[in-house]
């Protein structure tokens, strides 16, 4: 009866070994589990931020982009604007010029009509002088 009895509590125990170690790589397996979604997860998160950092930079990039492309822009318009005006300004005073110089040359040419003309009558009145003395002689 007792090497049964022995026999039977060496069974259990062995049993009960097996079955600690049965839990042990359970709980193993869990770990790794546990182990393989974390470094999952750090993985996503480093993509997800690599991602967003890349979109950041690009949108980043396109708005400095457009800045620099509207200053330029800014600087042409207004570099037209003031040609314009130059050449608004310059066409106005060539146009003052030009009448000035008309209005002088008019002026001038009345003077030279009106000296040639009283000349002509100066001429013509010193003709009748001379006409009048030697009619007198």
């Amino acid at each position: 009866d007792k090497p049964t009895k022995s026999a039977q509590l060496a069974e259990t125990k062995d049993t009960k070994s097996v079955n600690v170690d049965n839990v042990k790589q359970k709980s193993a397996n869990q770990d790794s589990v546990k182990q393989i979604e974390s470094t999952n997860k750090r993985g996503a998160k480093q993509t997800i931020s690599a991602v967003s950092n890349e979109v950041t930079q690009t949108i980043s990039t396109e708005v400095d982009e457009i800045r620099k492309t509207k200053s330029v822009n800014a600087d042409k318009n207004k570099q037209t604007i003031s040609t314009k005006a130059d050449e608004v300004q310059q066409t106005k005073s060539s146009n003052l010029n030009e009448a000035g110089q008309t209005k002088s040359a008019d002026s001038n040419e009345a003077k030279l009509t009106k000296s040639a003309k009283s000349e002509e009558v100066n001429q013509t009145e010193s003709a009748k002088l001379h006409k009048t003395t030697n009619q007198g002689e």
